[in-house]
């Protein structure tokens, strides 16, 4: 069952990217999140995931910004769907090429920018061109092989 109306936020005081206005947490089916307090008038999609406590999930973003994250997600996300990487090794990965702490290193702390980056490190990898990644790791005998290197991922990446 749905909640009706804001739930008591922890101690939190957002203001919405896109219009100013307050965010207030709300919960729906798929859990709480923060949602602009004008949207019943003005349809402001300003909003950003909460955690079960209520803390934000990651840093406020207009459209643009979350547009962008979901497009450094979908390339990103290929370290441990195609290249063989765990997720904690791609984190390691990606930390370790943009310089970022623990903290810094995930996507929804990211701005566009840093989205940007995160895609165009990973580009001439061609991760997902899955007809291209055949063959045996020439270092481990692992597979599949990254394109580029013709290595497999976890080699490829720094991972083993």
């Amino acid at each position: 069952m749905v909640a009706e109306g804001p739930i008591t936020p922890a101690e939190e005081n957002l203001e919405c990217p896109e219009c100013g206005a307050q965010l207030i947490l709300k919960e729906s089916r798929y859990g709480k999140f923060y949602g602009c307090e004008t949207w019943h008038d003005t349809k402001c999609p300003g909003s950003i995931g909460a955690h079960p406590d209520g803390r934000p999930l990651g840093r406020l973003a207009n459209q643009q910004t979350k547009r962008a994250r979901q497009r450094a997600h979908v390339v990103f996300n290929k370290l441990w769907e195609v290249a063989g990487l765990t997720r904690k090794q791609a984190y390691a990965w990606m930390r370790r090429e943009m310089g970022l702490s623990k903290e810094e290193g995930h996507i929804a702390m990211f701005d566009t920018a840093q989205c940007e980056q995160l895609i165009k490190l990973l580009e001439p990898y061609r991760l997902g061109d899955e007809p291209d990644m055949v063959g045996t790791c020439s270092n481990c005998s692992g597979s599949p092989v990254v394109p580029l290197t013709g290595l497999c991922g976890p080699c490829t990446f720094g991972a083993v």
